[in-house]
């Protein structure tokens, strides 16, 4: 998967993880944003490697300077087209709950109350398959995540879930665990409690909202990567870093029925 959902600051984002810093010195434009995308997605081959690309919305109804949709592009070379569908979060954060390792209190994120339409244009635009960011922050010292925003993230991605499926929009279900804090594998468990709470109804809160929400487990798509330490921490083995993938992901809604 390939995910390219910023919108700005393309080229801060280069200088910093690619190691160009004469990247700063080219105008962040709308057109200069174009050109460099065009460039990843018409790349000879790289559809061997990456199956889906993850879009912003800008860049869903973007052309490059021939006049070919960005989506085209994608699809003549081989790759699913998917969108970023969440309006990010507030650092008020949830009322009452306290500060994380990111600075402000746990968050809830922003989005569903025009989620219908948004899926609705998307898919008419070209997309088959949705992401939606839920952050939940770790600190086993002052007991974060808290229960309420465990519910706070599964609510929203139920009802997330459900939306897209109603406009044909296939969902990546993702209670997202910020690398930020000192913690270790004390993070997956309580990452893969909160998706399995959501995609094995063992939470009596997931066992209502998922009730009501109604999303079809077997079209959500589960990632399998976000249970990491902290970034204070030393790198698990993979084995260890795996094994609550294995415990919880196999008697979910969902894995069953997906391929790869």
């Amino acid at each position: 998967m390939f995910c390219v959902y910023c919108q700005h600051s393309w080229c801060a984002v280069a200088t910093s993880h690619l190691g160009h810093a004469e990247a700063k010195e080219i105008p962040d434009t709308i057109e200069n944003r174009a050109a460099y995308r065009s460039l990843l997605y018409s790349t000879p081959g790289v559809g061997e490697y990456i199956s889906g690309v993850i879009l912003h919305w800008e860049t869903l109804f973007q052309k490059d300077a021939a006049g070919t949709q960005m989506v085209d592009l994608i699809k003549g070379n081989g790759m699913v087209p998917g969108i970023k569908l969440d309006k990010g979060y507030s650092k008020d954060g949830l009322c009452n709950t306290k500060v994380g390792p990111l600075g402000h209190p746990e968050t809830w994120t922003k989005g569903l109350d025009d989620l219908e339409a948004r899926c609705a244009q998307a898919y008419a635009q070209g997309a088959r398959f949705a992401k939606w960011r839920n952050v939940l922050q770790i600190d086993p010292t002052t007991g974060i995540p808290s229960d309420a925003a465990v519910d706070e993230c599964v609510t929203s991605l139920a009802r997330y879930a459900a939306i897209c499926q109603r406009q044909r929009l296939v969902p990546i279900v993702e209670p997202e665990i910020v690398p930020n804090g000192s913690h270790g594998k004390y993070i997956n468990m309580i990452f893969r409690g909160a998706l399995e709470a959501f995609l094995n109804k063992k939470r009596p809160s997931a066992y209502s909202l998922v009730l009501f929400a109604h999303p079809f487990m077997r079209l959500c798509l589960p990632p399998r990567h976000h249970g990491v330490r902290g970034g204070d921490r030393a790198r698990a083995l993979g084995a260890v870093q795996g094994a609550p993938d294995a415990r919880c992901l196999p008697r979910g809604r969902g894995p069953q029925a997906q391929h790869g």
